[in-house]
Formats: C-alpha cells, structure tokens, sequence
C-alpha cells in the first residue's frame, strides 16, 4: 500500500448525500475479553453499597453523591465483594456474564430506611457503577433478611458515528 492509502473496517453507504455508517459487531471472544476485564477490576477491589434516597444514576455521577445519600439502618455494613466474582460466561453469542457473591444484610433493630438502590466502588475512591431498583424498599424493624446478588453482564456493541 502506498502512503496515505487506508483501508477501513467500516462500509460507507450513502444516503442522501450523507456518509452512514454499518453497525460495528463485536466478536464473542472482544466481548468476553471485555467481561473478563471488568471481572478483574471487580475482584481486585468492589464494595457492594446501598443509598437510601430517590437518585436515578448517571455515568457523569461521582461516588461523593451516593455516600451523601448512603443507607444509614443500625445493621448497614458496607460489604467487600472482591475476590468473588465468578469467571465469565457465554449467556449467548454477543453477551458474557460474570456474577458476584451474594450479600446479605439483616433487618434494622431500631432504625428504618427507604432503600432506592445500590452502588459499587473500588475502594479507592472511584465509583464503578449504581443501579436503582425497580420499586424501592422499605426496610424496617423485623424485615427478613435483604440478599443481594449482582449479575454483571457485557454485550456485543453496534458504533455509529
């Protein structure tokens, strides 16, 4: 190839007169490699956390705005997940999964809260991800016990310019 010539993974097709790209499908083994990757960074440092007001999480959000609004019940512990997520696995073509253990917390003797979610950091000062629940929960004295188990999963991605 002569300098300047570049080949492109990419398909142009015109429309209109404006350049769309074609979908970028990963392959199961980038996928995976992605998996494995997250799961490594997950066994090497997570704390499994719970906030106790309504947040809906963002990827711009710091971890100083879930420990201003974290769980406060008499029992809360902040729970060491590292080393325990599960090698990943081929859910099917294009998504691994990798899991974490199961955590449990034991209902309030004397101080309720309003659960909206939870949140995962490293440890060190960085939030690796939130989730907040479908319905939040209201955990009280005499609740049974709250398990929680997180299923991490990684799909095959489409790139559009």
């Amino acid at each position: 190839m002569g300098v300047g010539t570049c080949l492109s993974a990419f398909a142009l097709r015109w429309s209109k007169g404006v350049a769309d790209m074609a979908d970028l499908v990963l392959s199961n083994t980038l996928v995976l490699d992605r998996c494995t990757s997250v799961q490594s960074k997950l066994n090497a440092a997570s704390r499994l956390r719970l906030f106790s007001s309504a947040h809906t999480p963002s990827s711009a959000d710091s971890l100083a705005i879930y420990t201003a609004i974290e769980a406060t019940f008499d029992t809360y512990a902040i729970k060491t997940m590292n080393p325990s997520w599960a090698a990943p696995v081929k859910i099917v073509d294009g998504q691994y999964q990798t899991v974490g253990p199961t955590e449990s917390y034991s209902s309030p003797v004397t101080t309720p809260n309003t659960l909206y979610g939870l949140f995962v950091d490293d440890n060190a000062g960085n939030l690796l991800f939130a989730l907040e629940f479908d319905t939040a929960i209201i955990y009280g004295v005499g609740a049974p016990a709250l398990s929680i188990q997180i299923a991490y999963n990684v799909w095959s991605e489409s790139l559009h310019p």
